[in-house]
C-alpha cells in the first residue's frame, strides 16, 4: 500500500524524533486500528523505544489505493490511548 506525508506529518514525526520504520509499522502491522466515521482512521501502534513502552497514533485519510497521513503522535500514555 501507497502512503505520503503530508508536511504537517513529516515536521512532526521530526519533532518527535520517529523513524519511517516506525511509522510503516504503524501502517502495516498496527496493534489497533480505528474509524471516525467520517473518512478518518487511526493506526495504533505499541513499540518499544530506549527500553520503554509507547504508542504511536497516526491519523489517516485514504485517498484512491493509498493513504495520506495527516499527523502523528508519540505518547508513553500507553493505557490512556489502549485502556
Amino acid at each position: 500500500m501507497e502512503y505520503y506525508l503530508t508536511r504537517h506529518a513529516r515536521e512532526k514525526l521530526a519533532e518527535r524524533s520517529v523513524s519511517i520504520a516506525t511509522l510503516e509499522g504503524a501502517l502495516f502491522s498496527p496493534t489497533e486500528v480505528r474509524t471516525d466515521g467520517k473518512g478518518k482512521q487511526l493506526f495504533v501502534k505499541l513499540y518499544r523505544r530506549s527500553g520503554k513502552e509507547r504508542l504511536l497514533l497516526v491519523v489517516v485519510v485514504r485517498e484512491g489505493a493509498g493513504l495520506k497521513i495527516i499527523t502523528a503522535i508519540d505518547t508513553s500514555k500507553v493505557r490512556k490511548y489502549l485502556g
